[in-house]
């Protein structure tokens, strides 16, 4: 088997994770982070339009345009902190399936 094969593999894997994990209605999100004091930076600069977008870069992991477009929407939103804290949100909810878990 070639490194292509593998690839191919782990993507179809990754796939199969966030069918089987959906990503978080809004709401349930940002009560999370609104509760725990931890993730209050998080909160600052979440929001729904930054919400949207972290949704479709989680929902698309393979697609590296797409996520490179959505990241740019959320910096052009708030600069780095809001990228930096966007994509914190996004690592705990696909390392965890759930922020409450931390």
């Amino acid at each position: 088997m070639d490194i292509n094969n593998y690839i191919q593999v782990e993507n179809e894997l990754i796939e199969e994770y966030v069918r089987v994990n959906a990503y978080p209605e809004f709401e349930v999100i940002s009560n999370i982070l609104y509760e725990n004091i931890d993730f209050l930076d998080m909160y600052a600069e979440y929001g729904l339009p930054n919400h949207i977008c972290c949704k479709i870069i989680y929902e698309n992991p393979i697609d590296k345009g797409l996520i490179i477009r959505m990241g740019k929407e959320i910096y052009n939103r708030g600069g780095i902190q809001a990228l930096t804290m966007n994509h914190n949100v996004i690592k705990y909810i696909s390392h965890t399936g759930n922020l409450q878990i931390l």
